[in-house]
């Protein structure tokens, strides 16, 4: 499969629950999106993905069921463009790769970027 595609970089450590908030920005854009863990066949729901997120991660999400299985069939094409981004978040830099540059998707994405650089999250448990 040939994914392609554009980087979003954030190099350096990213902060607590950074792969937690990206993917919570990205179920905001896509309600209907499925998720897939790097190396795995099995794409779910991602209402039914499991939160939150911890980092270290590689995970696919793809806007939709159809979107995913046109990516599983075919890789990158003009029909899914726009409709899969992959993130990687790993103890040094945070990435998420996108159809390109100057794509709505993208202005999306940069958007969680730089919410999630001004309002790192933290979960804390009730005492």
């Amino acid at each position: 499969m040939t994914i392609g595609g554009a980087d979003l970089v954030v190099d350096g450590p990213p902060p607590p629950n950074a792969a937690d908030f990206i993917v919570r920005g990205i179920r905001a854009l896509w309600k209907g999106a499925v998720v897939q863990e790097a190396g795995t066949a099995e794409a779910i729901p991602i209402r039914d993905f499991e939160f939150p997120v911890k980092a270290p991660v590689e995970i696919l999400v793809y806007r939709d069921q159809a979107i995913q299985r046109s990516w599983e069939a075919q890789g990158a094409q003009e029909d899914n463009d726009g409709a899969m981004v992959h993130v990687i978040v790993s103890p040094t830099s945070t990435t998420v790769v996108v159809d390109r540059l100057d794509s709505a998707l993208a202005s999306s994405i940069r958007e969680i970027l730089r919410a999630l650089r001004c309002n790192p999250v933290v979960h804390r448990r009730a005492a």
